[in-house]
């Protein structure tokens, strides 16, 4: 079963679940973007996307290396053209909870299948679990609970580095997961930020010295991923 097949089971259930609050919202309906769509793919700085293997260009030499790195790249573009069909429904705080479910299943069956949906599917990760980073005093209901739950879920089925986004994504789950669960979650997140963590940055010393405000974030990114590990290993 792929991501996007596995991840609509749990949104089916979950949509329903949620609508049950939210009757009385309106319709949200995801719609496809114009190819001009202007994609601001690496915001926030430095979230990094988790690849399957064959996609870790790398490791490799020459010309498999910028055959990979491309294919790789036309990924990260399609993925954030198909993101704009939801990203202005997931920023919005006045969608509820019900429609946004609804709205990245919808945006997931679309995409089911295509080359790029494990980016895309990290992407819609990102969105939702961006507040929880910025904000992890942020109070939030049982619906938004299993939105960022399912994020959290994205996140580690695509091996993403980004250790802070899933610790928050499950460190909500508290009280509504079973305890086993979330820390089966948490230790199978843990070795690709790890990874990441231990990998020398491509291309990151040009970005640097181009952006000298690019290393001090690169330098939080760092210690927060690094925190996040410790975190998720007490989950």
């Amino acid at each position: 079963m792929s991501l996007s097949r596995m991840f609509r089971v749990i949104l089916s259930a979950s949509v329903v679940i949620v609508l049950l609050f939210t009757a009385c919202e309106a319709e949200t309906t995801v719609e496809a973007p114009a190819e001009s769509a202007v994609v601001e793919a690496s915001e926030p700085a430095w979230f990094k996307f988790g690849t399957p293997h064959q996609y870790q260009w790398k490791d490799l030499q020459g010309a498999e290396r910028e055959r990979v790195k491309a294919l790789a790249t036309r990924h990260l573009r399609d993925a954030a053209i198909a993101f704009e069909g939801v990203r202005g429904i997931l920023r919005s705080a006045d969608v509820a909870p019900g429609a946004k479910l609804a709205a990245i299943q919808q945006i997931t069956e679309q995409h089911d299948g295509a080359e790029y949906e494990y980016m895309l599917d990290q992407m819609i990760a990102r969105e939702v679990l961006s507040p929880m980073v910025q904000d992890d005093a942020k109070s939030l209901s049982s619906a938004e609970r299993e939105i960022v739950g399912i994020a959290a879920r994205l996140l580690v089925e695509n091996n993403n580095p980004n250790a802070d986004y899933i610790y928050e994504g499950l460190v909500h789950q508290k009280g509504e997961w079973d305890g086993g669960e979330i820390r089966r979650l948490a230790q199978r997140a843990i070795p690709a930020a790890e990874r990441w963590l231990m990998a020398e940055c491509d291309g990151c010393k040009n970005a640097m010295q181009q952006r000298p405000e690019a290393e001090k974030a690169y330098g939080r990114r760092v210690v927060s991923v690094q925190q996040a590990v410790q975190a998720l290993q007490s989950l």
